[in-house]
């Protein structure tokens, strides 16, 4: 595996590129090798978790496996490994090389790892109708057009078991971090604490689905940021003050969690407009109780050493934090 790794950082661009791919890699041996582990056996536990079947599960749970049977977890070889999993392992790196370098460089590329890395049933086929495969390949990965390539029906969920579903991906966020553990489905138990006082059983549905997708952005920040010790640089807390964005953008297509992802979008909204200038009277109705609830909320474990970053600009001495996890908000 640590073969495979490296040859991904090394086998393409400039000596000088390689050389810094290669020198960013601050992980150990145990580190490295754990990560294929964790995520195969995390997107399978996901998978069952919203009854996808085991067809799927376990096909994700193939996602690092290598067709010579030098892959990971369970090293398996050949058409012992799913076809769902072949696939998606050929296309991810073939995908790059093509945006980076072009068709020319994706088809040499799979050539060359063929009988390896990927199954030669899956490029040969790639190679023959490559043109064709990478043609509009951004238009293609828009949602609608992943829901009508669906060879069957699609399969829908609402009421209770969509609110599984996104309980299982909160759950699955919050692992993104340790010191997160359980917060967005803590956020969301407070959200319907909260609600009880002004005579509501539960809050709205769509409340209760922005409090457990609030934090999907914080898939798109680095761990390097969130588990950082030290104060973070300026393009740090920057980065971190995207992910309400990020996760805007993550929900921008289901139009049936528009107004979830209202809610989700503003998590880190004052009602005096601290923030994005989003004040009260122009907040979304089910937006307004969220914030605190998200904010206020501490994790389980603190880092001894993690000193809550002051908050730039506007707002002067405030410790203004994540989540109580020492991170912008």
């Amino acid at each position: 595996m640590i073969a495979f790794l490296l040859r991904r950082l090394a086998g393409h661009g400039t000596a000088v590129g390689r050389a810094r791919r290669l020198a960013t890699v601050r992980v150990g041996y145990r580190e490295t090798m754990g990560v294929p582990r964790t995520h195969s056996t995390l997107t399978s536990q996901f998978a069952a978790r919203i009854s996808l079947g085991d067809r799927v599960a376990g096909s994700v749970s193939d996602t690092y496996e290598q067709w010579d049977g030098k892959g990971e977890p369970n090293r398996l070889r050949g058409d012992d490994i799913s076809l769902p999993a072949r696939l998606a392992q050929f296309a991810g790196p073939v995908e790059v090389f093509a945006r980076q370098h072009g068709v020319a460089a994706a088809i040499a590329a799979a050539r060359k790892e063929s009988g390896t890395l990927f199954a030669p049933d899956v490029v040969d086929p790639f190679c023959t109708n490559a043109t064709a495969v990478l043609d509009g390949l951004d238009n293609a990965a828009s949602w609608d057009a992943i829901v009508a390539a669906e060879p069957s029906r699609a399969r829908t969920v609402g009421g209770d078991d969509l609110d599984g579903v996104l309980e299982a991906m909160a759950d699955l966020v919050d692992l993104k971090s340790p010191y997160l553990a359980g917060h967005s489905r803590d956020v969301a138990n407070l959200a319907t604490a909260a609600a009880e006082p002004q005579g509501y059983r539960r809050p709205p549905r769509d409340c209760c689905a922005g409090q457990y997708l609030h934090d999907l952005g914080r898939l798109g920040v680095s761990n390097v940021i969130w588990n950082k010790t030290g104060p973070l640089s300026h393009a740090e807390r920057e980065r971190v003050r995207l992910h309400p964005y990020l996760t805007e953008r993550m929900l921008a297509d289901l139009s049936a969690l528009a107004v979830a992802r209202q809610i989700a979008a503003r998590h880190h909204e004052r009602l005096d407009g601290f923030r994005r200038s989003v004040r009260a009277h122009r907040q979304h109705a089910d937006c307004r109780g969220p914030p605190p609830c998200s904010g206020g909320r501490v994790p389980r474990a603190r880092r001894a050493q993690t000193r809550p970053a002051r908050a730039a600009g506007r707002g002067g001495g405030r410790h203004a934090t994540s989540g109580g996890a020492g991170r912008p908000a």
